[in-house]
Formats: C-alpha cells, sequence, structure tokens
C-alpha cells in the first residue's frame, strides 16, 4: 500500500489494517457497484492510504485501468474513490448518547447534495465513500468560499434543525 505524500505537517495516527485492501474492495462492491462488482481480487485495485487524518483514516481506492474497461456500460460509475473510516473523536458533542457521526453525516450529505462537496456514494457505519477529486490550489480556494457559503446559510436552518431534534428525542 503506498502513502500519499501532502505538503505541510505529515500526520498518520494509527496503523492501517492489515486487510484494508480487501475491506475497500468489499466496501466499494456493496456500496458503489457497477463495475466495482467486476473486480475479483485486491490486485485490480490500488489502494493507498492519505496523510493528514486526526480522527479517521483516509484511502484512495481506484480500480485499475484493465478493470475500468471490463464493463463499458458503468460510465457514471467513479473509479476513483475516497474511502473514510471513522476512528474515535476526540472531542465530542456531549454525553446525551447522541452519536456525533450522525451530525458529521448530516453535514456530508448537505455539501453533496448541494454540491459543495463531493459526491457521497456510501454511508456506513465505520465511515463513507466519496468520490475522489484531485484538486489544486485554486479549486480549495473555491471550495472554502462554498463552505463559508454553506454554513453562513445553515445558521438560517439551525433553529429549526434543533427543534426537530429535540422533538424526535422526547
Amino acid at each position: 500500500m503506498e502513502q500519499l505524500k501532502l505538503p505541510g505537517n505529515e500526520i498518520i495516527r494509527g496503523e492501517a489494517p492489515e486487510n484494508i485492501e480487501q475491506r475497500c474492495l468489499t466496501l466499494c462492491q456493496d456500496y458503489i457497484g457497477g463495475v466495482w462488482k467486476t473486480a475479483k481480487t485486491t490486485e485490480n485495485i490500488t489502494v493507498t492510504r492519505i496523510t493528514g487524518g486526526l480522527t479517521n483514516q483516509l484511502y484512495r481506492v481506484q480500480l485499475n485501468s484493465a478493470q475500468k474497461c471490463a464493463d463499458t456500460n458503468s460510465n457514471d460509475v467513479p473509479t476513483d474513490v475516497a474511502v473514510k473510516l471513522y476512528l474515535k473523536k476526540h472531542v465530542t458533542i456531549g454525553d446525551d448518547g447522541v452519536d456525533d457521526r450522525l451530525n458529521d453525516n448530516i453535514v456530508l450529505t448537505l455539501m453533496s447534495q448541494t454540491k459543495i462537496g463531493p459526491r457521497v456514494l456510501g454511508i456506513f457505519k465505520e465511515g463513507n465513500i466519496q468520490v475522489f477529486h484531485e484538486v489544486g490550489l485554486a479549486t480549495l480556494v473555491f471550495a472554502f468560499i462554498n463552505l463559508f457559503l454553506f454554513v453562513f446559510s445553515m445558521s438560517f436552518l439551525a433553529p429549526n434543525i434543533t427543534r426537530i431534534q429535540m422533538q424526535s428525542v422526547k
């Protein structure tokens, strides 16, 4: 398994599981389907660990070129994805028994649906799968502007969301 080098400080938290290639392949087959189902072994994919995560492990999973050509009917199925595996959070919102990852997944889904974040392909208990995008500095600046606008617009919706959560807890 390769390590993707990012500029700046590199942080690697936790050891990658021994079977990470098989786990990533199985997750992609289960949640994405299409051409991923034709990949029979881990030799058909490339898994690269992305450094920098503090509370998660992030892997780039790519189908090898021979596998991409195996299924011509799956043009809309991404062949380059990011698999995020959750680890224990350092800071939690409270001790009220609410799953902190639920809030993360809600924000992730909203950002995906409004196209200011990567397209979400699957959410599972231990993590999620998103389309992988290789970006440059201009794209990052644009993404931060969109993120600011998203957070600003969510500030108007937050009172309503909080009211819904409080009603569902009772």
